[in-house]
Parts: C-alpha cells; sequence; structure tokens
C-alpha cells in the first residue's frame, strides 16, 4: 500500500460497522493533481494485479466518485432529451429539417 499512498495512523472511533449484515471496513483518502475517475480505474487495476480478496469479501468505491458515476448515469439520459428537444423546437420554430438538422450539427462540442 505504501507505493500507492503515504499511509498514516490516526485515531477514530472503535467500533465496528456493518452493512447488509457484512462487517465495513471505511478505508478513505483524498485526491490532489488528478481526476476521481482515473484515480479509481488506477487503484481497481493495481488491485485486481496484486491483492487477492478471500471469498466473501468485496471492494466498492464510493464517496465522490459514487457520487461522479450517479451523476453521469443522469447525464446519458437528460443530454440527449434535451437535444432531441431543441432540435424539435428548431424544426417547428424553421419548419424545416434541413435548418434544424444544420444548426444541431453546428452545436459546440466538449
Amino acid at each position: 500500500m505504501s507505493e500507492l499512498a503515504a499511509i498514516e495512523m490516526r485515531e477514530g472511533p472503535a467500533r465496528i460497522s456493518r452493512e447488509h449484515v457484512k462487517r465495513r471496513i471505511y478505508i478513505g483518502f483524498n485526491v490532489v493533481g488528478r481526476d476521481i475517475g482515473s484515480v479509481v480505474d488506477e487503484g481497481r487495476k493495481k488491485l485486481a494485479q496484486h491483492i487477492h480478496l478471500p471469498e466473501g469479501y468485496q471492494v466498492t468505491w464510493g464517496g465522490a466518485f459514487e457520487n461522479m458515476e450517479r451523476a453521469n448515469a443522469r447525464l446519458l439520459i437528460v443530454v440527449p432529451i434535451t437535444l432531441g428537444l431543441v432540435f424539435f423546437l428548431l424544426f417547428w420554430a424553421f419548419h424545416s429539417l434541413r435548418y434544424a438538422t444544420l444548426i444541431i450539427i453546428i452545436f459546440p462540442s466538449p
């Protein structure tokens, strides 16, 4: 683990957390200078290569990464619906499939 991060011991509450009738251990870290998605991707790859968990154990990634995944899933639904609505409004305004298509095509892409 010391190759992945600077590890330090801190005092914390003495308790055993449980979720869905399973013990839960939380390991937290902050990301500096990189995006969360690439850090989690790299972490997943390194865990798969170097750590073999016994049966019944699992690793889940949560926190800000979990929020980012939920937001991305929502955007995959909202953005196409919005573009379709804009296309419909352009078609309705110009009464031309050609003009509406040309305007949608020249929309700036991210």
